[in-house]
């Protein structure tokens, strides 16, 4: 099992490449399958001209997104990451998701996130929503939001445009939800006429 805590504990002395390289071996890999997951996971986070910096010279934000790709340099089939998208801004939230969902596609490893982040949430291929220590509700995104909205609305690639609506884009699509039927209505037609390809559910 990686874990990746809230708490990013990176050592600060160390370059991105050296802290990679140190959690690749400590897992097991030999030298070159070590080097080659550094570069992965680099390229996956958006870090590849940052590897060589020192995690003391970075932004918070380009911290967590080292921090989170420490976890899957390992290539351990459970990985988990206690709010990994504290501090980071849409695009890291989308790097974030994408490698996720890359991870359990090709490598077959399970990814534990826990997040209060409905767009990350909304990336997953299961989410379980905990009040008070116990599970509220359990099942897929659009499971989950089709109990809570009147309609739903998703176009087929992601977008980004803004309307009254709220959105969770992933990288199937832009999911448009709310509890105002007539907000997300209206964005769905607005999308519509602009030429998207729009799915309406109720």
């Amino acid at each position: 099992t990686a874990f990746a805590h809230q708490i990013i504990t990176l050592d600060p002395l160390l370059t991105i490449a050296e802290n990679l390289r140190l959690a690749a071996q400590l897992a097991g890999l030999a030298r070159d399958r070590a080097h080659q997951a550094v570069n992965r996971e680099a390229a996956a986070f958006a870090l590849t001209n940052r590897l060589n910096t020192r995690v003391s010279k970075l932004s918070g934000g380009l911290a967590r997104r080292a921090h989170a790709a420490r976890a899957f340099v390992t290539g351990r089939p459970l990985i988990v990451l206690d709010e990994p998208d504290a501090g980071v801004d849409r695009d890291a939230r989308a790097l974030l998701a994408a490698r996720c969902a890359k991870a359990a596609s090709e490598s077959n490893a399970a990814v534990v996130t826990v997040t209060h982040d409905a767009e990350l949430a909304g990336s997953a291929g299961r989410v379980i929503a905990l009040a008070a220590a116990r599970v509220v509700a359990d099942g897929t995104p659009t499971e989950l939001l089709a109990g809570l909205c009147e309609v739903i609305a998703r176009t087929a690639a992601p977008i980004d445009t803004p309307t009254e609506a709220d959105t969770i884009t992933d990288a199937a699509g832009t999911l448009f939800i709310g509890p105002d039927a007539d907000a997300v209505e209206s964005a769905a037609a607005g999308l519509a006429r602009a030429g998207h390809a729009v799915t309406l559910a109720k």
